[in-house]
């Protein structure tokens, strides 16, 4: 199994800890992102507020959609934090890449690396991407309109470089012009772009277009925003060859230490797969992807 999406925030699980989860779990290779956030925590809002949240995502009515999508912006603030249950976390604005180059090359065999680039930011995506995607197991790049707050238009120059350097793209969308996936998709053909959590929030929308833009692709990371309902409908919408397998690890399950990959893992073993769809989206989704192609 490959993990494409994990936020290597070693104060909640270290380097050493992080492997032996992977193993544990049979987890061969994780690709990491720098954190942008501390140690989320917000234990009554999952057992209460995201059950409710999570069926109003994946709900075909539009009034209940524009009503999540409200809540979901929300939480956003403008003084560079972002409100999780009611507790304010301050947010990195230019997340380390350094360190996640330094752990790629310790571990080449383990790990792959996502270039986490901010055009809000201290520094030019471009000059990053030109500098990072040099070196080996640095695979692609990571954009976060949605915490970091700008308008997808902003990453133009970005995907571009992308599909220059024929790179893929991670994206966590936000709402209106920070949502755009469908402008993304249209002018940069040759990115293939990867929707965090299956698309958030615009989960419906953005696996339909999947199933028929050629450079579109979801993962199905992080139980706050993906459950077994909305992993099955990204799998029916967008296709077993256009879905990928992540844990937006370590936040909600780590404990002493280690990352726990076993609800991830349990995810994927409920969507009753047959075992080439599993296949596909537990690695070989991914790793067409690095190849330069899609599956």
């Amino acid at each position: 199994m490959l993990d494409c999406h994990y936020h290597l925030d070693e104060s909640s699980v270290s380097v050493d800890g992080l492997l032996k989860s992977m193993d544990s779990c049979g987890v061969s290779r994780t690709a990491l992102i720098a954190p942008m956030c501390p140690d989320i925590k917000h234990n009554l809002f999952m057992a209460l507020a995201s059950p409710v949240f999570l069926r109003l995502l994946r709900s075909k009515i539009k009034a209940a959609n524009a009503a999540v999508r409200a809540i979901y912006n929300s939480w956003v603030k403008e003084n560079c934090q972002v409100d999780v249950g009611g507790r304010l976390y301050p947010l990195t604005i230019q997340p380390d890449n350094k360190r996640i180059v330094q752990v790629v090359q310790e571990h080449p065999e383990r790990f792959y690396g996502w270039i986490f680039v901010n055009p809000k930011g201290l520094e030019d995506p471009v000059s990053q991407i030109d500098r990072y995607s040099k070196i080996p197991g640095m695979i692609g790049v990571k954009a976060h309109p949605f915490w970091h707050s700008y308008p997808v238009s902003m990453l133009w120059a970005t995907a571009a470089c992308c599909q220059e350097k024929r790179l893929p793209m991670l994206i966590h969308l936000g709402v209106g012009e920070n949502g755009d996936f469908a402008w993304l998709a249209k002018n940069f053909p040759g990115v293939n772009f990867i929707f965090a959590h299956a698309g958030i929030p615009y989960q419906r929308d953005v696996c339909a277009l999947a199933a028929s833009a050629p450079n579109v692709f979801v993962d199905i990371s992080c139980s706050s925003y993906i459950n077994v309902p909305i992993a099955k409908m990204a799998v029916k919408l967008a296709g077993p060859k256009k879905c990928l397998w992540g844990s937006d690890g370590p936040y909600f399950h780590h404990k002493d230490d280690r990352f726990d990959y076993s609800f991830y893992v349990q995810l994927l073993k409920n969507l009753n797969l047959n075992s080439e769809d599993e296949k596909n989206i537990s690695s070989g989704n991914f790793e067409a992807i690095l190849q330069g192609q899609s599956k």
